[in-house]
C-alpha cells in the first residue's frame, strides 16, 4: 500500500504537493480535532504574549507543515535519485560529516522536531552513502509502520528504541563512524528525557 501511495504523491508536482498539504492540513485543524487542543495550549504557553487569533494562526500553519512533511516523506520512497537532488540541498553538513569520517570518527546531528527531518537524514544517506542511525519510537504495526520500513528500505537506515539504545548508539558511533542523527521532541516525562 505503502508503495502504490508513494508513487501516486512522487507524480505530483512539488507545488501540487505542497497544495495538497495546505489543503489536508486546512480540513485536519478544521474536521478533526486530533491534537489541535494540545497544539493551541502548548502554543498559547510558549507565546503567552501573542493573542488567541495568532496562537490559532500558529498552530493552523504547523497542521498544514506536518502534513505536507509527511506527503513528503512518502513521496520520498519512490522519488528518482535526480528529484531528490533538486529538492534537498545542504549547507555546511557534508564536509563536516566527511572530514570526521575519515578521521575515523561519527559524527551527531541535531534537529528540532520540525521541518522535514526524514527526508533530509533519508536523503543525506542517500546521496553520501554515509550511514545514519537515529533513536525514534518504533510504531507497533499499521501504516505508520509501513512508511518507517519503507522509508528505511530506500536508505539503509537504522531505527533504534528509545529504551537501552545507548549501547548502540556508541557503538554506531565509535566502530561504525555512522551518523546518529538526533530530534529533540517534545516534552518527555523525566524519566524518559
Amino acid at each position: 500500500m505503502i508503495t502504490v501511495l508513494s508513487r501516486l504523491i512522487a507524480l505530483l508536482p512539488t507545488p501540487a504537493l505542497l497544495g495538497l498539504g495546505s489543503v489536508l492540513g486546512w480540513v485536519w485543524y478544521h474536521l478533526i480535532p486530533l491534537r489541535r487542543k494540545d497544539a493551541r495550549t502548548a502554543v498559547a504557553r510558549a507565546f503567552p504574549e501573542k493573542s488567541a487569533a495568532e496562537h490559532r494562526r500558529i498552530v493552523k500553519a504547523n497542521f498544514v507543515h506536518l502534513v505536507r512533511a509527511l506527503l513528503e516523506v512518502i513521496a520520498f520512497v519512490s522519488y528518482p535519485e535526480s528529484r531528490l537532488k533538486k529538492l534537498v540541498r545542504f549547507e555546511g553538513l557534508v564536509e563536516p560529516v566527511l572530514a570526521a569520517r575519515a578521521e575515523g570518527r561519527g559524527t551527531v546531528c541535531l534537529s528540532a522536531h520540525i521541518g522535514s527531518f526524514e527526508l533530509s537524514m533519508g536523503t543525506f544517506h542517500f546521496l553520501t552513502g554515509v550511514p545514519i542511525v537515529i533513536v525514534a519510537r518504533i510504531p507497533k504495526g499499521g501504516i505508520s509502520r509501513a512508511l518507517l520500513e519503507a522509508v528505511r528500505d530506500r536508505t539503509g537506515m537504522i531505527v533504534l528504541p528509545p529504551k537501552g539504545s545507548l549501547p548502540k548508539v556508541v557503538h554506531a558511533l565509535t566502530d561504525e563512524k555512522r551518523i546518529f542523527g538526533f530530534v529533540t521532541d517534545q516534552n518527555m516525562p523525566r524519566k524518559r528525557g
